[in-house]
């Protein structure tokens, strides 16, 4: 069990396979979360680069959109059903609005590297 979890809900004294256990309160319940991967990310306190932490985002947005427009497609109660909906729309909306960010990050980094050193001297000088 984790540090959160609900012992009524494996029944205290029947056990977890009985079939007379007490329902979990939504608020009750938040089973721990395991990430398995590199531990070290282009986008963390050492070395981070924008356009890593962006990649990171666009990839973090990209699964938030698609799993909640799953859970949309689940949910049979109107109301939930257009949280839901609103939800991955929301998150469909941040996965096009970082993926933008990501396209003018590259756009100004072109732009700079094809700016002439000589131009940049000509541009500081004038008024």
């Amino acid at each position: 069990l984790g540090p959160h979890a609900n012992p009524a809900w494996f029944g205290a004294a029947q056990g977890p396979s009985s079939a007379t256990h007490a329902p979990i309160p939504a608020d009750s319940f938040h089973p721990d979360v395991v990430q398995a991967g590199w531990p070290f990310s282009s986008c963390g306190w050492f070395f981070a680069s924008p356009k890593a932490c962006l990649a990171d985002v666009i990839e973090d947005t990209r699964q938030a959109a698609h799993f909640s427009a799953h859970l949309a497609g689940l949910i049979h109660k109107k109301s939930v059903k257009a949280w839901a909906q609103q939800m991955a729309s929301r998150s469909a909306e941040a996965w096009d609005q970082s993926d933008n960010a990501l396209k003018e990050i590259d756009r100004v980094e072109a732009w700079k590297d094809s700016m002439d050193p000589s131009l940049l001297v000509f541009a500081a000088a004038a008024p």
